[in-house]
């Protein structure tokens, strides 16, 4: 009987033991978790020194600095809210041209399985936040220090396929201006896939639409620009000891324009052929553009320039570009680097640049 007792009282102290230890769980999963202050910082000093003597860009220096400071909570890794201010501050004027942005944006990450991995951006944000890196036809490198910010929302999704494949979307839609009385509407948007097979073979898209809309008073048309890429990209760099990479791309480039006052269905077709090598700190890359039926990437240029973020120089119909990077020093945190650029146009000169970059992003 005494047996019988101590084990009742032993299987009741369990009980009550593993009762507690849920409770205490069962609080631990309820109770909100403390907001983390979380922070920002990205700092741009350029030099670009453009000696160009073409019809497309007038010879230009942009010298000056780019801070974007953010700061604000973050609750476990899935909910970020940061608040700023970007500065553009161009060395040397009058402080009249300097510009401030303010910014704020949430973003939202979430692993939804083993395999699947998505983040959402809302609000006014830095370009950096993009994984796609944009060419030259639909976003011109000036940007950078010029117009840093997405104005809008940004989408992105990954999906790990298997061991070797890795399937990426990404989508952008940037409100860059309201229609006033003095102001059209102007905005674009971006939609970019990619599939990567073990940083070896990747095939993808980009496509973009920019919209330019009429106001009020003076202006009644509507202008629309659209470009979309298709590529494959091949690294042979797995095949060597001595280069971080050795690669060539190739694709098809295809533009839609139309002006409802002067231009109706415009279309372009062309070829664009990229390769370049990188050894330790310096690479060496070119990228050569052919139109297939002379066709003009911009033909509203003229008209209405602001329907486009692109450079320039895909006016021609022919256009090559080669350039030598120097990574003097590379860094998570600091970075500079050098650069020698020679821009062709067959049927004008060549044009030159000189590029120097510091930054501090962490």
């Amino acid at each position: 009987m005494q047996k019988t007792k101590k084990l009742f009282l032993i299987f009741i102290s369990i009980f009550l033991v593993s009762q507690n230890i849920d409770a205490a769980d069962s609080v631990d999963t309820v109770a909100p978790q403390k907001p983390k202050f979380i922070y920002r910082i990205d700092n741009l000093t350029y030099f670009d020194n453009r000696m160009f003597y073409l019809p497309y860009h007038p010879s230009k220096m942009f010298l000056g600095d780019r801070l974007t400071a953010l700061a604000g909570i973050g609750l476990k890794k899935e909910h970020k809210l940061y608040a700023g201010l970007t500065a553009m501050i161009p060395f040397g004027s009058d402080y009249k041209s300097y510009k401030f942005q303010p910014m704020v944006y949430y973003r939202f990450e979430q692993a939804l399985n083993d395999k699947q991995n998505l983040k959402l951006h809302f609000g006014i944000l830095p370009c950096r936040e993009m994984e796609t890196s944009l060419p030259g036809f639909m976003r011109r490198g000036s940007a950078e220090y010029t117009i840093p910010n997405l104005q809008g929302t940004l989408a992105q999704y990954q999906l790990k396929i298997n061991d070797k494949n890795t399937l990426s979307l990404e989508y952008a839609f940037d409100w860059r201006k309201v229609k006033s009385k003095t102001d059209r509407d102007n905005y674009g948007m971006i939609l970019a896939g990619k599939l990567a097979n073990n940083g070896m073979l990747n095939v993808g898209f980009i496509a973009q639409w920019d919209r330019l809309g009429y106001n009020l008073d003076t202006i009644k048309n509507n202008c629309d620009n659209v470009v979309y890429n298709v590529y494959a990209k091949v690294d042979f760099a797995k095949f060597t000891k001595n280069f971080k990479s050795i690669f060539l791309q190739a694709g098809y480039v295809g533009s839609f324009s139309n002006d409802s006052a002067f231009v109706n269905k415009s279309w372009c077709n062309a070829i664009m052929i990229d390769c370049g090598i990188q050894w330790k700190m310096i690479s060496l890359t070119n990228s050569l553009y052919m139109s297939i039926n002379k066709g003009n990437l911009m033909p509203l240029f003229e008209y209405s320039k602001d329907v486009y973020v692109s450079d320039q120089f895909y006016k021609a119909s022919l256009y090559n570009k080669t350039a030598l990077s120097f990574d003097v020093f590379n860094k998570s945190v600091f970075s500079l680097k050098a650069q020698f650029l020679m821009h062709v146009v067959p049927e004008y000169k060549i044009g030159w640049q000189q590029k120097i970059t510091a930054q501090v992003k962490f």
